[in-house]
């Protein structure tokens, strides 16, 4: 699966606001700031086909701009 660059760009803002990440199944993200006063909701292009968690969004973020093209398998 592919992960566009609009994504990309949500996702890396959705870190400055949260450094964990939990997705759940389908196409909407959600965050909520550790003091719970800021929530975040994006609709991006790609279905994600199960439940899974990022730690640190921003170190993922940061591997995942090395690679050309990935390629990610759920």
């Amino acid at each position: 699966m592919k992960i566009s660059e609009d994504t990309i760009s949500i996702l890396n803002n959705f870190s400055s606001i949260n450094a964990a990440l939990l997705f759940n199944e389908g196409s909407d993200i959600y965050t909520i700031s550790e003091a719970k006063n800021i929530l975040a909701k994006a609709s991006v292009d790609e279905t994600f086909p199960r439940v899974f968690g990022i730690y640190q969004l921003g170190e993922f973020l940061s591997a995942v701009s090395l690679l050309d093209s990935p390629d990610f398998d759920f």
